[in-house]
């Protein structure tokens, strides 16, 4: 009698604590990854917070959000030769994108960009520039060439396309390049061809400024 309690003691016991613990190991797993997923959403919500612990999670650099919109204040992220620093941001998985606003400092190796607002397209997510838009007070500091000659260019507005590999900087275009200074409305650079063609050219100064 003894023998046959016990046996169905251990049947019953099969069919209530087997699926007992597989709903409390789902419960454990569940609470796993939301509590990895709220982390994440709190990185990309607190910027200087996400700075300090390390790479950002923004999809663009290999996240795990498509999107993020951050919230104001100085925003400063590096990511192996990139480093950008505005007060907003907005990046996008999808559609390979990078938008920054107000005070922005964008830098890939010696070059350095300063302006109000950029966007910043990327052939795949490695960090390649496809296409660049500045606006506002723009400034270009060590722009190389393929010659290996070093430009600063401020302009209105300047575009970067790496399939025609050119470079556009229009509205009160000034280009230095050692004394020599130039001052023009529009200019075209040809990566290809290592020459700079300027348009409706207003005057050329040599000398010290």
């Amino acid at each position: 009698m003894v023998l046959l309690v016990v046996r169905e003691g251990l049947v019953l016991s099969r069919f209530v604590f087997f699926p007992f613990s597989v709903f409390i190991f789902m419960c454990v797993l569940f609470a796993a990854l939301f509590s990895d997923g709220a982390l994440s959403l709190k990185l990309l919500a607190n910027p200087k917070q996400s700075a300090q612990q390390g790479p950002p999670r923004l999809g663009l650099f290999g996240g795990r959000s498509k999107s993020c919109d951050s919230e104001k204040g100085t925003l400063q992220r590096r990511d192996k030769e990139l480093l950008f620093k505005s007060k907003s941001v907005t990046a996008s998985e999808k559609g390979l994108w990078l938008e920054l606003d107000q005070d922005v400092i964008l830098q890939k190796g010696a070059t350095k960009l300063l302006a109000d607002w950029v966007k910043v397209s990327f052939v795949t997510a490695s960090r390649d520039f496809k296409s660049m838009t500045a606006k506002g007070h723009v400034v270009v500091e060590n722009f190389i060439d393929c010659r290996g000659d070093s430009w600063s260019l401020s302009s209105d507005e300047a575009r970067y396309d790496q399939l025609k590999e050119e470079a556009f900087f229009e509205g009160n275009v000034v280009i230095r390049q050692g004394e020599r200074v130039v001052y023009c409305h529009k200019a075209t650079y040809s990566l290809v061809k290592g020459q700079l063609i300027t348009e409706k050219v207003r005057g050329v100064i040599s000398g010290e400024q």
